[in-house]
């Protein structure tokens, strides 16, 4: 199956590797599969954020949406 068709369900890569290990003491290590969820918890909190937006008839998503 090529590339672009493997992951055109998936969410979108929000959380980077790099920028995780960044985030956490230098001992602390990463399981593989906790980026692609963390990815998955912040497509939802967006989502959810966007309802609220719509809700409150807004075109913006703010802090307080989250």
């Amino acid at each position: 199956m090529p590339k672009n068709q493997k992951n055109k369900n998936k969410v979108p890569r929000l959380a980077i590797r790099f920028n995780l290990k960044k985030a956490l003491p230098k001992d602390a290590r990463i399981g593989s599969k906790v980026p692609e969820a963390l990815d998955k918890k912040v497509s939802e909190m967006l989502q959810k954020a966007f309802d609220r937006m719509k809700q409150n008839k807004r075109t913006t998503i703010l802090p307080q949406d989250l």
